[in-house]
């Protein structure tokens, strides 16, 4: 019975002055990697999974799962309107951030972040033997819909 009831409740918001509305939470709060689309990205090097953005939902931040194999590059890039931060799981990966005399070149490893301010230039090399997997957030979303353009969904 305890579990009939929580999945009413899950269901219907009970009001006072009303039996019950439709609740108002229409996006998912989480998501698996092997339920989600992965694109093709990276010249067919790697994938960007997209676990939430603002088609699921999320328009205050998307975030995406990337994996890039060994020599893998992301080209230099701008996102206009969004910060993006990058948490590495797994692999290394040479990032280059801003040009001219703010130029930073950095090594992300396992356990590793970085923070990307909108409209900094920056482009990444997967660097060793190791596949390269890192989470991405942006926020807000916008940025990762570039994935989708890049190609046909891959499972």
């Amino acid at each position: 019975m305890k579990m009939l009831f929580a999945g009413l409740a899950a269901l219907f918001v009970v009001g006072p002055d009303r039996i019950a509305t439709e609740s108002p939470r229409p996006a998912p709060h989480s998501r698996r990697v092997p339920d989600v689309s992965k694109y093709p990205i990276a010249d067919g090097k790697g994938t960007a999974a997209i676990l939430f953005d603002a088609a699921a939902g999320s328009p205050e931040a998307a975030m995406t799962l990337l994996s890039l194999s060994p020599g893998a590059m992301v080209p230099e890039h701008v996102h206009e309107s969004s910060t993006e931060f990058v948490f590495v799981l797994e692999g290394e990966s040479e990032m280059t951030l801003g040009q001219g005399a703010q130029r930073e070149v950095v090594r992300l490893g396992p356990m590793s972040a970085a923070r990307i301010p909108m409209k900094t230039p920056h482009s990444a090399r997967v660097v060793g033997d190791g596949t390269f997997r890192a989470l991405q957030i942006y926020t807000p979303a916008g940025p990762e819909q570039r994935f989708k353009g890049s190609g046909v969904p891959v499972r």
